[in-house]
């Protein structure tokens, strides 16, 4: 996976939260690196530990962008929003969107895609506003997450990254990762009995975050938009914001 996983601390284990992980490390199409300790992106964060907290803070978080649904909020809210060292900072990426049905799917790959391109194209300006809140170095350092920190949090990375000018194919590896992060708390989440035999993390990976999944997402944006960087700006999204986040994100 070339510079996703060969890079170290990329992943921050902590007490009572899963998949949070640096964007920092990735090398551009032109050659530059993101840096690192600047925007990560996470799962869940109602279970943090104080420990976990201070950890994050440790880190440089003062930023916490939360992509969760207003009843996900309601019923696990993020461990960091009451904080003073923090900003917290809500959207409501997905609202009440309802996903589509896998059965009409093939591949896991078209499934997650026509659930990323779903909210692309019915929730252009909550996700361009989202990335605006991402790409601002006003924020940073900061973390964004929502459930999983996968889907909703994968798009908003995959959107970020592109404007960095990271290529596809390390945007569609990253959002691949999950599948490292995710496998224990799927194990916990399901009932032994159905659980498949040796289901091991290139199996959820192969279900629930093919790298394909993110290839055709951003294809979806290229051909129904012109790009990443079309779909933001038509939805808002003003040159300068992209100018902005070259200039600080990349070394």
């Amino acid at each position: 996976m070339g510079n996703t996983t060969d890079l170290p601390h990329r992943n921050i284990p902590l007490k009572g939260s899963y998949n949070i992980r640096d964007l920092g490390g990735y090398q551009t199409a032109n050659g530059g690196l993101t840096h690192w300790k600047t925007i990560l992106r996470s799962g869940d964060m109602h279970c943090l530990s104080p420990e976990a907290k201070v950890s994050l803070l440790d880190y440089g978080i003062r930023t916490v962008v939360d992509l969760r649904r207003d009843l996900e909020l309601e019923e696990k809210p993020n461990g960091l929003a009451e904080s003073p060292s923090i900003t917290y900072i809500h959207h409501d990426l997905w609202g009440s969107l309802l996903p589509a049905d896998r059965s009409n799917y093939e591949t896991a790959a078209d499934y997650w895609l026509g659930q990323y391109s779903l909210l692309i194209d019915e929730h252009r300006s909550q996700v361009c506003d989202a990335v605006s809140t991402v790409a601002d170095p006003n924020n940073w350092p900061l973390v964004f997450h929502c459930a999983a920190g996968k889907d909703r949090t994968g798009v908003v990375a995959g959107l970020v990254l592109s404007l960095a000018g990271v290529p596809n194919n390390t945007i569609a590896e990253d959002y691949a990762l999950s599948a490292h992060f995710l496998l224990d708390r799927f194990i916990e989440m399901t009932p032994a009995d159905e659980l498949p035999i040796n289901f091991g993390w290139r199996e959820y990976q192969q279900e629930h975050c093919p790298p394909e999944a993110m290839s055709k997402t951003l294809k979806h944006l290229e051909s129904a938009y012109g790009g990443p960087e079309a779909y933001l700006v038509g939805g808002g999204f003003s040159k300068s914001q992209i100018e902005s986040l070259q200039s600080a994100f990349l070394n």
